[in-house]
């Protein structure tokens, strides 16, 4: 019995080396292969990250309430929500007492409101569209999602952009974004 396992152990061993050849090596120490990086690539990478959106806003309102500046500033507004990326750009019209009208793009996403088929809608840029509502489910700072140009591509993130605001009321808001023109 002893001698058998002994004559067996050089053949087992004989058939592990020759099962694979010297380039193989075992699967689990198998050199990596320039066809198999082991990093993500750097297309893979920016991919995966947002390109940063042009700072051109292509409309303005016509309307703004009683207190507002005309003017557009770059940045959030003084009271307002830091941005939701490192690539998003913000402008906005400042008002009195903190109130505020921001510019985001790509726009902020928002919390849909539950109104059913009866939903209203508001028009703007030449566009009837129910995207009004909170940014956060039940909150009470509300925004106007805008696609712009109406047929941009869904997925290009710089088309999306959001009117968000800071201590206006939500019909001022509706107001200001169906006063949108382009320029």
């Amino acid at each position: 019995m002893m001698l058998r396992s002994w004559v067996l152990c050089p053949i087992v061993a004989v058939i592990i080396l020759v099962g694979c050849s010297a380039d193989q090596g075992s699967p689990r120490f198998q050199k990596p292969s320039l066809a198999t990086p082991t990093t993500p690539s750097s297309e893979e990478d920016s991919s995966r990250e947002r390109r940063r959106c042009s700072k051109e806003i292509p409309f303005e309102p016509t309307y703004l309430p009683t207190g507002f500046d005309r003017e557009l500033v770059e940045g959030p507004a003084p009271a307002g929500r830091p941005a939701d990326s490192k690539n998003q750009v913000i402008f906005h019209f400042s008002g009195s007492d903190d109130r505020a009208i921001e510019v985001r793009r790509p726009g902020t996403l928002f919390a849909e409101l539950a109104l059913g088929d009866d939903a209203p809608t508001i028009h703007v840029l030449g566009e009837d569209t129910p995207n009004f509502g909170p940014i956060n489910p039940g909150g009470h700072m509300f925004i106007v999602f805008i696609t712009y140009p109406n047929d941009a591509d869904a997925e290009d993130q710089c088309a999306w952009f959001s009117l968000n605001e800071v201590g206006v009321s939500l019909e001022k808001l509706k107001k200001i974004a169906e006063s949108l023109v382009e320029i």
